[in-house]
């Protein structure tokens, strides 16, 4: 259902501009009758919609009659906006829906009229979650005024700010910010920078950083949105602009007031309610009294707080027209409840949640705490996990009042309620930014649900409760990765008709090509012109997948079955020499789940602020070596301790015979190479502490492989097996690194191939690496930290970006990127470190060698070389890394990690079973052996 109170200010500026843009059509065009009733509505059109909706009928059918086309499309327009103004969605879409229609029939597509028409429609398809179809309606809006002579600055300003809107309403926010920012620049262009037009403008790209994490950004874009305002004066009847400068008070007051900055938050709150006071009948108008009553909560005048919260709801209602189900009702209960646990109002604080519950189901109304409605029956089931979260805190802190262990049990099940609801959330979710917010927003629930689910087994010794501790790690992990680790495995087995696939290629390639192209340009136009191309390929996608989704029910049973493996599973995949450690780093603790094949256990610490500045130290110190003796002893402090932090008492635990660990990282673990700490300080005089001798890493006690998840261990462990395949295939396209030599060596020991220098071209190795079991890439590298989708391989005439990697079928078993930072990325929070490593993963490859930080060829060059011999010898894959280490440390001449550390293997650790370039020798034999036995066949026939 759809009501005035759910719809964004940026909708009524849509409206209300297909009132008044027209304000200029020539009076002598048209007859006198049907002008005068557009008139009459148009004077007054936020009152008497009924007897405004009775006029434009009446001028419709005029209109008609005469075939004044431009105004017959005009007044329908006219009509779905005095519909929408009275809250009739169904009759005001249904209307711009036929608007749009006729327009096609009887206006060109470069007619004013026709333009406004598609606005419209546009308008309505946003409003009811259509996104993708507003977008595609929008982009060939900008297409046809593209070619109009003049162009309408303006309008296409309007246009580019209508798509920054849809793609922030799919989560799309890059795409958004892009979008916005295209749209100020051309507003500006055409009216100045202190046009009162332009306040939305900037209040709808400080809205997009926001919700992106961006609050400075959001900040600055408010403040440009504030000094617009001081420089205009509002007009009485310019509804839009008092709206949008409504909207910009409450956003930039609620940005301070997580800041904790709440003299701002209350100047802009005041500012707020002052033009509420002024200006009659906004909507949204609660949001004022709601951040007002987070102000008192914050200056701990709690009666306060409660009372303007309450004046929210209540305004909220009268604008829902009485109507309490509303997912902003359930938030602001939930604002309440915070406040009666606060004042230790356990039972108000759980009926307040109660209710939260009951607004968010058309047929819940029980006040029972200990129930809940069928998650089925519920709507927006983000607020719903959100109100779990909280009900789940509740009912926590009364028991740590009480001491009294029903309450335990009851938080601890509201906690596996809101874990169950979180994946229901994510699969109305398109866009990968959004699923991102959605991590990020909920690894909280997670947090909190494996220290319940401890403390629990304290109380009990229950073991099925460390059981789903592990698998809230589990659900907060790596997730997107699976599911497009799913989508890939789905559709190579025949589920989806060979048809759809090729159009599925067909169209991903493009959004490939296109994305490269636009990161290549530099020019402003040459990105003005390729960008509307990539956004409408990507709403294609969009719209592409949806329809297959709900054409093959079976598809997306399969795509979104849950993935997450059991303790006991794991257990079963490991042999007595392998333990897995799993870490969950929270924002106030630190878990870590150790796994044998007989034994789990679960352990927990503090997260305090001194461990992550330590992390941090650790990486820079890695990473940026210069070679100082007093960065040794840096290194040599930070390593033990984090080794005590981190693994000593895990692996205190471990039985004499384990000798394999399996590391599944979180967090700024990603960028830590576990092989270089300190399982010891180091021994003897301050001057031995130079000395690699008297150090003892973790390196020489066990080999170690990482992965992205405990679940997707074991996908990565079944390695590949194909007919036909080649061994190795080595890519060496930069002659400056001297790499021809490097792979040549390896094909001594496998046999195989290599491209060289100029052979090494995108086209031939995107064709070629799909055919290895090995492909080994040394050349540059270089992450990308704001698009991930942009890290790249630096190749003889191209780049082979993230994007264009992901779309590949790797037949190789194992990847080794000897370039730099191929293991580092942007490290995004529930998904992990978005590296190259992970572009090859998810391409189909279970193993990856790859690098954290620079790396200087002729130390990594040894390694290299070992690691192949040692791998060529039938050893394991971490096995063989680490002794390719162990012997650089053992030859080599430069001893800091920041030389040796930096490789590491990502997946499957287990041995390959390929074939081996046999030697000179043996071939020699089996040649003599094969002439022998020929030569004796011809002897025997002659005697005969």
């Amino acid at each position: 259902m759809f009501r005035k109170l759910n719809l964004t200010g940026v909708f009524i500026f849509c409206l209300s501009f297909l009132f008044f843009a027209n304000s200029s059509i020539d009076q002598d065009s048209i007859l006198d009758k049907g002008y005068c009733l557009l008139e009459k509505v148009r004077a007054n059109p936020y009152q008497n919609y009924d007897a405004n909706i009775a006029k434009l009928k009446e001028a419709i059918a005029y209109f008609e009659q005469t075939e004044e086309w431009e105004m017959y499309i005009d007044a329908m327009n006219d009509l779905s906006a005095s519909y929408y103004y009275k809250g009739d969605m169904e009759n005001a879409s249904d209307n711009a829906s036929f608007a749009y229609k006729e327009a096609k029939k009887y206006l060109h597509k470069k007619n004013q009229k026709f333009i406004n028409a598609a606005y419209n429609r546009a308008t309505f398809l946003d409003i009811q979650g259509c996104h993708d179809d507003a977008i595609i309606v929008i982009d060939e809006l900008l297409e046809i005024e593209a070619k109009l002579v003049p162009k309408v600055l303006w309008s296409i300003a309007l246009n580019y700010n209508f798509l920054g809107i849809s793609y922030r309403n799919i989560g799309d926010y890059n795409s958004a910010i892009d979008n916005f920012k295209q749209s100020i620049d051309l507003m500006t262009d055409t009216l100045g920078a202190n046009n009162i037009q332009l306040a939305p403008l900037w209040s709808d790209l400080a809205k997009a950083y926001k919700l992106s994490g961006q609050d400075e950004k959001a900040i600055e874009a408010y403040q440009h949105c504030a000094a617009v305002v001081a420089k205009n004066e509002i007009k009485e009847d310019d509804r839009f602009l008092q709206q949008n400068i409504l909207y910009c008070h409450q956003d930039m007051a609620k940005i301070y007031l997580e800041r904790n900055q709440l003299d701002s938050t209350s100047y802009f709150i005041h500012k707020a309610l002052k033009l509420q006071k002024k200006y009659k009948g906004f909507i949204e108008a609660y949001k004022s009294y709601e951040l007002l009553g987070k102000i008192y909560f914050k200056q701990k005048k709690y009666q306060k707080a409660i009372r303007y919260l309450k004046k929210a709801q209540l305004i909220l209602t009268n604008e829902n027209e009485g109507i309490k189900k509303d997912a902003n009702q359930s938030r602001i209960l939930r604002e309440i409840a915070t406040i009666q646990l606060v004042q230790k109002e356990y039972d108000g604080a759980l009926d307040s949640y109660q209710k939260a519950l009951q607004s968010l189901s058309m047929d819940f109304e029980d006040n029972d705490i200990y129930t809940y409605p069928p998650k089925q029956k519920t709507f927006n089931k983000r607020e719903v996990a959100n109100v779990f979260a909280g009900k789940a805190n509740a009912f926590f802190e009364y028991y740590k009042h009480t001491n009294e262990l029903s309450y335990l049990e009851e938080a601890y099940k509201n906690y596996v309620l809101a874990s169950e609801i979180i994946p229901l959330v994510r699969e109305d979710y398109q866009a990968d930014e959004s699923k991102y917010q959605l991590a990020k927003e909920m690894h909280s629930v997670y947090e909190n649900g494996i220290k319940l689910a401890a403390l629990l087994f304290d109380e009990s010794e229950n073991k099925d409760y460390l059981h789903q501790a592990f698998r809230f790690s589990e659900e907060s992990k790596g997730i997107l990765l699976q599911e497009k680790l799913q989508e890939n495995k789905l559709k190579g087995q025949h589920i989806l008709p060979d048809k759809l696939l090729k159009q599925d290629r067909q169209l991903r390639a493009k959004i490939n090509y296109y994305e490269e192209e636009l990161y290549k340009v530099k020019s402003t136009a040459a990105q003005n012109e390729l960008a509307p191309i990539l956004r409408t390929l990507k709403s294609n996608l969009r719209i592409f997948n949806q329809k297959i989704e709900k054409d093959y029910p079976i598809y997306t049973t399969l795509k979104n079955a849950n993935y997450i493996r059991s303790v006991s599973t794991i257990q079963n995949s490991l042999n007595d020499r392998t333990a897995l450690i799993k870490y969950f780093i929270g924002e106030k603790d630190i878990s870590i789940f150790c796994i044998t094949n007989e034994e789990f256990e679960v352990f927990q610490e503090a997260n305090s602020k001194e461990l992550k500045a330590e992390l941090e130290q650790l990486k820079v110190i890695l990473a940026n070596h210069s070679g100082e003796p007093e960065e040794y002893e840096k290194y040599h402090k930070v390593a033990y301790h984090l080794y005590n932090e981190f693994l000593e008492v895990p692996i205190s635990c471990l039985g004499e015979a384990v000798n394999r660990l399996i590391l599944i990282p979180d967090g700024q673990l990603h960028h830590i190479p576990f092989e270089a700490l300190l399982v010891k300080p180091p021994r003897g005089n301050k001057d031995g502490y130079y000395s690699n001798k008297n150090l003892h890493y973790l390196l020489e006690d066990f080999s170690i492989s990482y992965g992205y998840s405990a679940s997707l261990k074991l996908l990565a462990e079944k390695q590949k097996k194909q007919d036909n395949i080649k061994p190795f295939l080595g890519i060496a396209p930069n002659e400056n690194l001297n790499a021809e030599a490097e792979v040549r060596t390896i094909t001594k020991r496998f046999k195989g191939d290599v491209l060289i220098n100029e052979e090494a071209t995108l086209a031939t190795v995107l064709k070629k690496i799909e055919d290895y079991f090995i492909v080994h890439f040394h050349t540059h590298a270089k992450k990308n930290t704001v698009n991930p989708n942009l890290n790249q391989i630096e190749l003889f005439d191209s780049l082979l970006l993230s994007n264009r990697l992901e779309q590949s079928h790797l037949g190789a078993a194992l990847a080794f990127i000897a370039t730099c930072e191929s293991a580092d990325g942007k490290n995004i929070e529930g998904e992990g470190v978005m590296s190259l490593a992970r572009s090859f993963f998810l391409a189909g490859c279970p193993s990856i060698v790859a690098s954290l930080w620079e790396v200087e060829n002729d130390y990594a060059k040894k390694i290299t070389q070992d690691f192949y011999e040692h791998l060529a010898n039938g050893k394991t894959k971490d096995e063989a890394l680490r002794q390719a280490k162990l012997e650089y440390l053992k030859d080599g001449d430069r001893f800091h990690p920041s030389f040796w550390a930096p490789f590491i293997l990502v997946g499957n650790a287990e041995s390959l079973d390929i074939p081996k370039r046999s030697s000179f020798f043996s071939d020699w034999l089996f040649m003599l052996f094969g002439s022998l036995l020929i030569l004796g066949v011809i002897v025997i026939r002659i005697r005969k």
